[in-house]
């Protein structure tokens, strides 16, 4: 569509070479990789390393290491989410998705890929009518999920306290949460997945919230760590 996209891919050091990718409008570059064909808009930054022996400087074993920020974007006809936000009741947010869309300001994550299996940490979607949180692992090769988080209903307002010191932290728990949400999990093959809710949960603020996320099943162990990634955001 004329958009600019931007890469870079450079030797950092005798174990790893440095990546950056930049794509004015990331939905479309997502959609050339055979991925959410309804998403729209959204600047993208993907940014990190490929470990030539498959071993990062802490020990943990991964061929890529990355981060993944997209902002401004657009999210329609997306089934999984449209069935989780049913089964969570919220089925008036559920409905935009087929008509003008979900709008996200900000979508984050960190990663790491090894033997085909990529692994997410510190997943957060937010916008001014959804907030969302994830962490997990998808097997390229089996087509497996196992992912799961809180979703955050009108996370403009359900947010606010989140910056609050202390409480702020008690009510909110991790950081995307917001101070009321469910906790959920998806799992199983692309073509078959399965979802769970914990409706309880809804009822419990922030850092108790994860008492209940034991009921929906306990997801894959994820090792990324902070030393294990480059980091860095778009702009203000």
């Amino acid at each position: 569509d004329g958009s600019e996209l931007i890469g870079d891919l450079a030797r950092s050091s005798s174990n790893s070479r440095s990546y950056s990718l930049q794509a004015e409008n990331g939905s479309n570059l997502i959609r050339l990789l055979g991925f959410l064909p309804d998403l729209e808009g959204g600047a993208l930054l993907l940014q990190g390393s490929f470990l030539d022996d498959g071993v990062s400087a802490s020990g943990v074993t991964q061929d890529i290491n990355g981060w993944f920020e997209m902002q401004s974007f657009r999210a329609r006809k997306v089934p999984v989410l449209a069935r989780l936000l049913s089964l969570g009741s919220l089925t008036g947010i559920a409905d935009t998705l087929s008509g003008d869309g979900i709008a996200f300001d900000v979508a984050q994550f960190k990663f790491i890929l090894n033997d085909g299996v990529i692994r997410v940490k510190s997943g957060r979607f937010n916008g001014p009518a959804l907030g969302l949180t994830t962490q997990g692992a998808f097997n390229a090769r089996t087509r497996e999920v196992d992912f799961g988080g809180t979703v955050v209903p009108a996370y403009g307002i359900n947010s606010v306290l989140e910056n609050v010191p202390l409480i702020g932290r008690v009510l909110t728990g991790r950081k995307g949460e917001g101070v009321f949400g469910f906790s959920y999990r998806v799992g199983g093959r692309t073509d078959d997945l399965s979802l769970l809710v914990n409706p309880f949960s809804v009822l419990t603020p922030g850092i108790l919230r994860r008492v209940f996320e034991i009921g929906i099943g306990e997801l894959p162990e994820v090792t990324v760590t902070d030393d294990d990634l480059v980091e860095d955001e778009l702009g203000d």
